[in-house]
């Protein structure tokens, strides 16, 4: 099969989003009643096979690649986004088997030219033994995992495009009805009421924090704290290895530059300051982030080595009633010539302080407890580094006095008063500004009399995805769904937006239709809302799958890395 890809090879080097296809559009962590099973305790049968260890862990691989190919990360390196998803390895690779196996059972054939075709649209002029030396190899996987990736994922498509083919029956009329309604812009003005405004006016009677603390008291506690002891395993100690790794890559000045090309160009790439730079600092920066994915990919390896030792001293003798002890990752690291260090103590919110870790590891390290689950068997992915860790020791958290927390409960006291007075005006100028608005008053005059700030809006619709300057500072889901349901010439009700304070909306009118930009745009509009109503047939009917296939979604652990 490789060979007829080989023969494809007019690619341009990019990994690029596979148009979101099916195989990674099911997020959602579905667990039938009455829960599944840990792998061994029932044999899983799909398509009349049963699963094997073997078929689990390709299916593990292939999520693996399907997540890199749309993030440009691998997922151990991209935590936080990949928990934000709710991204579990192990119920997608469930869920992978699944789909295969009914594509199976609908008897879905693929031709080694359609394999290759989908392998064009992931690869570029960058070949395939490159690609499987530079990008798999370094993460455990191997070119004979792409190809059963690729003749999977072009099987999983082509039983998409079966199951929902009535969602491809939407007609030009109703297409372009959609169109109007997802692309109606409306103009409009936005005023804020920050509470920084309204800190200094609140007023702090005798009586007031004290009695304020005693309501509230039980916000006022040191929290749970714990330490953990951890392996570390820096990507710095990986970099001679990436860089032989660089040595075998021909032409890699022209692989950079091509990057570079499709990345945006000169635009893309800035420094601290945000000057663009030159086309060669980013080259260099291009190679040095290939350089420390690469590196973390190696610390990465070598964590899932040592973590299988350590999981293979932990379960040695087959004794399911054998306490696991947290020094033995202290024990196995010795063994090994490796260093135990031990954190600070951090709690649930924070996390460590002395190390650069995203929230997942504080996560991983609170679900750990001494009496069967003292150790984590997977590596935790750090920003420089791959972690072992394992228990060290909890510390209750206590109660606080009101001495300690006094300053503490003052700045509550006032920011949880200033909120209300930023409502009470928000709220009366809304009064006063509707009954004026009525009488023909123009609502940058009615602001300008209240010394209050309008700022114009820039169009909105439902298409609409960014507004440029208010991300940051509010939730854009909601400004629209506020702004398209007033009528021009209303205001809105005030609009909480903690911690900042909130805001309120005037709508002044919609805007002329774009005739021209709709007969552009429309034959695309058209396409991207067949295969999304293709795609959605498709997760209802694979929702009745999962269902009926009584998958062992829920894993137990300790669970063997890398698995």
């Amino acid at each position: 099969m490789f060979g007829t890809i080989r023969r494809h090879q007019s690619w341009l080097w990019a990994i690029i989003v596979v148009l979101m296809i099916i195989s990674l559009l099911y997020w959602v962590d579905q667990r039938p009643n009455g829960g599944g099973s840990q792998m061994g305790e029932q044999a899983t049968v799909l398509n009349g096979k049963t699963v094997t260890p073997t078929m689990l862990k390709e299916a593990l691989r292939e999520v693996d690649l399907l997540y890199f190919l749309n993030f440009r990360k691998w997922p151990e390196q991209d935590s936080e986004r990949a928990q934000q998803m709710g991204f579990d390895k192990d119920n997608q690779a469930w869920l992978r088997l699944l789909r295969v196996a009914k594509a199976e059972e609908a008897g879905v054939r693929v031709s080694s030219d359609t394999v290759a075709t989908l392998a064009k649209r992931l690869l570029g002029d960058f070949p395939l033994d490159k690609f499987e030396k530079e990008v798999l190899q370094p993460n455990g996987l191997s070119a004979d995992d792409f190809e059963r990736f690729v003749r999977h994922d072009a099987v999983i498509q082509q039983l998409s495009t079966v199951v929902g083919a009535a969602g491809r029956l939407i007609t030009p009329a109703e297409a372009e009805a959609l169109y109007r309604r997802d692309h109606q812009e409306v103009g409009g003005d936005i005023i804020f009421f920050n509470i920084s405004n309204y800190l200094g006016k609140v007023a702090i009677t005798n009586g007031a924090l004290s009695n304020f603390f005693t309501l509230r008291q039980s916000t006022y506690r040191v929290p749970d704290r714990l330490r953990v002891s951890y392996v570390e395993f820096p990507k710095t100690n990986f970099y001679a290895e990436a860089d032989k790794q660089f040595a075998t890559v021909t032409n890699l000045e022209l692989q950079l530059r091509e990057m570079y090309i499709k990345s945006g160009g000169t635009n893309a790439f800035k420094d601290t300051n945000g000057v663009p730079l030159s086309e060669s600092a980013a080259l260099a920066q291009i190679k040095d982030d290939q350089r420390e994915r690469m590196a973390l990919g190696f610390a990465n390896k070598r964590a899932n080595e040592f973590a299988n030792k350590v999981y293979d001293e932990a379960t040695k003798g087959n004794d399911p009633g054998r306490q696991i002890l947290a020094t033995l990752l202290d024990n196995v690291a010795a063994a090994e010539g490796l260093k135990t260090q031990i954190t600070v103590p951090f709690d649930m919110e924070q996390g460590p302080t002395n190390l650069d870790v995203s929230p997942m590891f504080t996560r991983i390290a609170f679900s750990l407890n001494a009496t069967n689950n003292p150790i984590s068997f997977q590596p935790v992915p750090g920003q420089h580094a791959m972690y072992l860790i394992a228990l060290k020791d909890m510390i209750p958290g206590r109660a606080q006095s009101f001495d300690e927390v006094k300053k503490q409960v003052e700045e509550d006291y006032r920011r949880m008063n200033a909120f209300s007075l930023t409502r009470t005006d928000a709220t009366n100028f809304v009064a006063r500004a509707t009954n004026d608005l009525a009488k023909g008053k123009s609502f940058a005059e009615l602001a300008q009399q209240a010394n209050l700030k309008a700022e114009a809006l820039p169009p909105i619709s439902r298409a609409t995805e960014s507004i440029t300057n208010l991300e940051e500072r509010l939730d854009i889901r909601r400004l629209k769904g506020v702004a398209l349901s007033l009528e021009p010439g209303k205001i809105s009700d005030y609009i909480m937006n903690p911690p900042e304070g909130g805001y309120l909306l005037h709508v002044r009118a919609k805007i002329p239709f774009d005739e021209a930009k709709l007969r552009v745009e429309l034959p695309k509009f058209t396409s991207q809302l067949r295969y999304q109503k293709q795609n959605e047939l498709f997760d209802i009917w694979f929702n009745k799958q999962i269902e009926g296939a009584k998958l062992p979604l829920r894993q137990a652990s300790p669970r063997r890395p890398g698995a």
